[in-house]
């Protein structure tokens, strides 16, 4: 039983992992699916823990019902991955298309119900069948240490053993045959056994047979298209795919390029080039294995270093694209800003041949921050440029929005910025006063004076785009608009969330994107003012209410511990941009304060009746973390260790939750003589409905609109509220 009880916390975090990765790569590696999927995970263990919670007395033998629970969970999850891989085609995405974030709620949510809403019953049903002799409710305690424990474990073998070793199907498949082990071993009934075996029989057809699997999966989703290459890398999902002579590159689900398509990589780099007066060092960022490193080459530069962040591109993706022998093309395996913070060299030209900000991992390049990065290594006269998807002949209120942030931002760094007008944009800045020029003729006066050959950057195309005309449609068009423009800042991602609400517009979902555009951040705190005043409604009435106080605070706590590994998880992708890799390091790290919490409590309660007192001062701990996290993070921005650091602050709230929960529990119980399994699914789904509060509201609408900082402010309000719930409860009581 003890084995079991510690697989449901191993197999809960580890295909957590395992699907987040997943289904980031479906759904275009978005944070803000990383919220939602969050909390669909933890809204539907919440449901899970909470029925199997009120019905146990109607179970007449329990641990039959546990073994169904876990065959159960051991056939889905080798299922759920042809589900995800389905995905695509149910919902009619074509390759590389970002989906609106209506769709990810609805499939997220049904996908992880069936895993984590049987994992949510195995701990309910799990505390009433573990044996103790003892006061009655420390089982609990200790079904949630075991959990605790399980999970830990499973964060530590998925990050540095399953995921280095195999692909995602594979993990699940290994997860699915330990649940079934359990099952033979716990199972007192001839017919579990022998489903079990069978089950277990199955498995072994499949593991060796995943990249098979996996590719006809691929193929089927895309037929039009043959898969190459695939693989996971610690960094993100890598995808190639061919379709007849064209070769095109994915990563996370987004597209980059495709190999042969000479007229988007000739534009970018002309049109930057021939801004500058001598342009002999360059440096690219993103896109080194396209063709613009062909054209960037044709003129007489020195060098030309392309930064990649990850190996696997330059060392195995590189293969299905002609890459340069130049000895002027150097690549660098790094990241971005840690090379800029890192090098003295300074450069005449920088081209940014990433995606629009979809992502924060992408809008940590278009940030206030990254541009003044760039602006210390510029040469006098330097040209930093980059281009976003447009409208040739009219730009919507949204794309003006978006359009505009990234220009106020460029603008509080470089005293020059220039935007093009056609169906792409070029943004393009400059170090200096009267150094951009939007005239074609000198443009092409430069291309023939360097001797450069071209098809498409010719006057016969410029001539129609570049118009003195359309520029001054352009900026006319912009001028118009007449709304706030913020600028876009590492902790405070606005453009993202500009973009977000841009590509809203292209779906069919106007209700959501209305919402979108509609909030602010005085709305959202009025809405938070008045959560507040419902949360604190026993203090203005002078109720005791007890129970809902003990709950409440559960809730805010889950609340807050989830808010904290969300924030967590974000500051380090904008700080930097690794968090495919540290994903799985932050979980493990709550869980290994969870754990020491658990245990802590659970010792103190056999030794004497917890106090209410003791509830009080974890509190008081819940209401400083926030203070603590702010101050850390202030000291991360400026590059003090934040690295190594970061990943593991999860642990000091994991360790105040592991040690308020069994707390909790005591209190409740001494109060309520109910079920035990009924009570650990009160409080279990108690915790888990504030966790998807918060995963869903930080992810969705308070980080997008108001920023990481303002975030941990709501979280810090909701937690002193908490406190203030716990230190007016009537006297005497």
């Amino acid at each position: 039983m003890v084995f079991s009880l510690f697989l449901i916390g191993f197999i809960a975090l580890s295909s957590q992992i395992v699907i987040l990765r997943e289904l980031l790569i479906v759904f275009y590696g978005n944070e803000i699916t990383l919220g939602i999927i969050l909390g669909g995970w933890l809204v539907t263990g919440a449901f899970g823990s909470f029925i199997a919670g009120r019905f146990i007395k109607r179970i007449k033998d329990e641990l039959f019902f546990y073994n169904l629970l876990q065959v159960i969970l051991s056939v889905y999850l080798v299922f759920v991955f042809y589900l995800i891989r389905k995905i695509p085609q149910v919902l009619g995405i074509s390759v590389g298309e970002i989906t609106s974030e209506i769709p990810v709620i609805f499939t997220s949510f049904l996908l992880v119900l069936p895993i984590n809403g049987v994992l949510g019953a195995l701990f309910s049903v799990g505390t009433q069948i573990y044996k103790y002799q003892g006061k009655d409710y420390i089982p609990i305690g200790y079904v949630y240490i075991l959990e605790s424990i399980g999970a830990f474990l499973g964060g530590i073998v998925t990050s540095f053993v399953f995921l280095p070793l195999f692909d995602s199907l594979k993990i699940l498949t290994i997860l699915s045959a330990l649940n079934i082990i359990a099952t033979v071993f716990l199972s007192q009934r001839k017919v579990f056994k022998v489903v079990s075996v069978l089950v277990l029989f199955s498995f072994f057809y499949i593991f060796p047979n995943s990249d098979f699997i996996n590719k006809s999966l691929i193929e089927s989703i895309y037929p039009e298209y043959e898969l190459v290459f695939f693989k996971n890398s610690y960094f993100q999902s890598i995808m190639v795919l061919k379709r007849e002579e064209g070769v095109s590159l994915f990563t996370d689900g987004i597209y980059n390029f495709t190999y042969p398509d000479p007229f988007p990589h000739e534009m970018l780099c002309h049109v930057s080039m021939v801004q500058s007066f001598s342009p002999k060092r360059v440096l690219l960022i993103g896109g080194g294995l396209s063709e613009i490193v062909k054209e960037i080459l044709k003129y007489p530069v020195e060098e030309l270093v392309y930064l990649e962040i990850d190996p696997v591109i330059v060392n195995e993706v590189r293969r299905f694209f002609p890459v340069s022998e130049d000895k002027r093309f150097k690549i660098v395996i790094s990241d971005a800003r840690y090379y800029l913070k890192k090098t003295e060299k300074k450069f005449d030209v920088v081209i940014l041949q990433l995606p629009p900000p979809h992502t924060l991992l992408l809008n940590r390049f278009y940030t206030f921050e990254f541009f003044s990065l760039i602006k210390k290594h510029l040469n006098e006269n330097g040209i930093l440029s980059f281009s976003f998807p447009s409208q040739p002949n009219y730009l919507s209120s949204e794309l003006k929005l978006f359009f505009l942030s990234i220009k106020k931002t460029l603008l509080k760094v470089f005293p020059e910025v220039l935007i093009t007008p056609g169906d792409t944009a070029y943004f393009i800045a400059s170090k200096n006063k009267g150094v951009l020029i939007k005239d074609w003729r000198v443009m092409m006066e430069r291309i023939r004076e360097r001797k450069v050959k071209t098809i498409y950057f010719r006057e016969y195309y410029l001539f129609g785009i570049f118009s003195p005309f359309r520029f001054k449609i352009l900026e006319e068009s912009l001028s118009e608009f007449k709304g706030r423009i913020r600028i876009n800042k590492d902790f405070n991602p606005i453009s993202f969330y500009y973009n977000s609400i841009l590509w809203a517009t292209q779906f069919q979902y106007e209700l959501f994107r209305d919402f979108l555009k509609k909030l602010d951040f005085r709305k959202i705190l009025v809405a938070f003012i008045l959560f507040l005043l419902i949360f604190l409604h026993p203090c203005f009435f002078k109720k005791e209410a007890y129970s809902y106080r003990i709950l409440a605070v559960i809730s805010s706590t889950g609340f807050a511990e989830i808010s904290f590994q969300i924030i967590t998880l974000l500051s380090f992708q904008i700080l930097y941009g690794k968090i495919f890799w540290k994903m799985g390091l932050i979980f493990t790290s709550f869980m290994f304060g969870l754990i020491f919490g658990s245990i802590l409590i659970t010792y103190l309660e056999k030794r004497r009746e917890p106090g209410y007192s003791l509830f009080l001062i974890t509190q008081i701990f819940i209401v400083i973390y926030p203070l603590v996290l702010l101050l850390f993070l202030k000291f991360f921005e400026k590059g003090f260790y934040g690295y190594a650091i970061l990943p593991l602050l999860p642990f000091i709230p994991g360790f105040i939750g592991g040690f308020q929960f069994p707390l909790s529990v005591a209190l409740y119980y001494k109060r309520k003589k109910k079920k035990r399994a009924e009570v650990a699914g009160i409080f279990y789904s108690a915790d888990l409905i504030g966790s998807f509060l918060g995963s869903f509201v930080l992810s969705l609408i308070i980080i997008p609109v108001c920023g990481i900082y303002p975030a941990i402010f709501f979280v810090f309000i909701l937690n002193l509220a908490g406190l203030f719930l716990l230190l007016t409860k009537p006297s005497g009581n």
